[in-house]
């Protein structure tokens, strides 16, 4: 079915898809223009989706929303910007922040959601819900959880103290449109010692050489940067460490098979859930209720 090629149309999808309203979201395995989703164009297999219907089934129980990933953030944007002028109804905007508050490019409105961190593999990747996602992918009895809290406790601790200056660095170029990580190589600054995962120095130098060579200094912030390192890291980055600490833990502890890298999103997506509601995420609680407190549809 071809809907028409304004802003409107949009409004129109849920008569049809048997919704209160549609949600669109970024992430799936195409991108997709303006154009092409107000043709009808989407993605329904995403881990993007997981998440947020995960999110809305916590926040929104008992309502029914389709959801549709478009791939472009750029494309998401511009639908959240005619939600928040009132140009489109019945439509609802869930989308990672990147580092929008630290470039003031944040939309506000009715309808419209951020992720809390940077991603929403931000808002999942820590040390409960993964601890929580091996006890249930190894079948471990709960009794060891407090064992295993503790080495992924260690290896985030690890985590964080070596990336926390990369971090503020990449928010500081992102004012300037730049990029601290290699976001098309981030996997390198991940390095496997003895089986276990830890941040690469030698990588975090050599961005840090190559940054000092190809930028003018001193760059000043444009805005204030509060970063923290889980908060703030790049995600996909976050999420590649995340994993090899699931793999680490599946394969040379408990000496299991390998397990694929988006049951392990899907399993500490479901983790983090789950902790949400034990009360146990309050700051992440917080923030997503004032988001679905403004969701009218």
């Amino acid at each position: 079915m071809t809907f028409r090629r304004t802003p409107s149309g949009l409004s129109n999808f849920y008569l049809f898809v048997d919704a209160e309203a549609v949600v669109f979201l970024e992430g799936g395995d195409q991108s997709f223009n303006r154009n092409e989703v107000e043709n009808g164009l989407y993605s329904d297999k995403a881990q993007d989706i997981h998440y947020w219907r995960l999110m809305f089934d916590l926040y929104l129980p008992g309502r029914k929303f389709q959801f549709r990933s478009v791939g472009s953030k750029e494309t998401v944007r511009s639908i959240a910007i005619d939600v928040s002028e009132g140009k489109i109804s019945n439509v609802i905007v869930a989308m990672d922040r990147d580092f929008d508050d630290f470039l003031g490019s944040m939309i506000s409105g009715n309808n419209i959601i951020y992720t809390y961190g940077y991603s929403w593999e931000n808002d999942c990747c820590n040390e409960f819900s993964v601890t929580k996602a091996v006890i249930s992918l190894s079948g471990l009895c709960p009794s060891k959880e407090d064992e295993i809290l503790s080495i992924v406790s260690k290896l985030f601790h690890d985590f964080r103290k070596k990336i926390k200056h990369a971090v503020k660095a990449d928010a500081l170029l992102t004012q300037h449109g730049h990029s601290f990580f290699d976001r098309d190589n981030y996997a390198r600054y991940v390095q496997i010692d003895g089986g276990k995962p830890k941040i690469c120095v030698d990588q975090i130098k050599e961005s840090f050489d190559k940054c000092r060579e190809n930028y003018e200094r001193p760059i000043y912030r444009r805005r204030p940067l509060d970063t923290e390192p889980l908060r703030d890291c790049y995600g996909h980055l976050l999420f590649y460490f995340t994993y090899r600490v699931v793999d680490y833990l599946i394969k040379s502890v408990l000496k299991m098979p390998r397990i694929p890298k988006d049951y392990v999103g899907s399993y500490i997506a479901e983790k983090n859930v789950s902790l949400l509601c034990e009360g146990k995420l309050e700051r992440l609680d917080d923030h997503y209720r004032l988001y679905f407190d403004r969701i009218v549809a």
